[in-house]
């Protein structure tokens, strides 16, 4: 009874969509729409019809082949590993940092999560090789020394905000967005 429910408010909402659709097309006077996948459009706005479109979500990573403008659907992978891995991960970096594990001052968690995005996405690279992934050198954090008042030296880890998205298993499920055990 509940799903039937959920189809017909679903089905309701769906032609409601359809309808205000084809209005905005009316008005705007737009004379055909064409849907295309967000892939193909990443690609054609680099001017290329065919590619690998790697899609980094905050749980999950998509790998989406083009040919010749089409998405090749049966090729599509999925891997439960996304950009929120990078991110507790860095996590616990910094409670390695700092004193006791807690934030410096008064941050809060919020911003204890908005420095560790900051620090993934602005000093996070990957590796030009293995061995120079194996061998990622310390390296000072502009934005970690500022917030922690010390120069805070960071290596392997910023290296491994990139590498870990063709090496999974180099910060482990304990840092899945999903949980442990996924």
């Amino acid at each position: 009874n509940h799903s039937r429910e959920f189809d017909e408010h679903y089905e309701v909402s769906a032609k409601a969509s359809v309808s205000r659709a084809k209005k905005a097309l009316v008005d705007l006077e737009c004379p055909k729409v064409i849907p295309v996948h967000s892939a193909v459009l990443a690609l054609l706005a680099h001017q290329r019809d065919t590619g690998v479109v790697i899609d980094i979500g905050l749980g999950a990573t998509r790998v989406l082949p083009v040919v010749r403008g089409q998405l090749q659907e049966r090729a599509v992978t999925t891997q439960l590993f996304g950009s929120a891995n990078g991110t507790n991960y860095l996590l616990s970096v910094l409670a390695n940092v700092s004193e006791g594990g807690r934030p410096p001052g008064d941050l809060s968690g919020f911003q204890i999560m908005m420095v560790a995005k900051v620090v993934k996405e602005d000093e996070g690279y990957v590796a030009s090789s293995s061995t120079a992934f194996e061998n990622a050198e310390e390296r000072k954090s502009v934005w970690l020394s500022s917030i922690f008042n010390q120069s805070v030296q960071v290596g392997r880890p910023l290296a491994v905000l990139g590498e870990m998205f063709f090496n999974p298993t180099l910060t482990g499920p304990h840092h899945s967005y999903f949980g442990p055990n996924s």
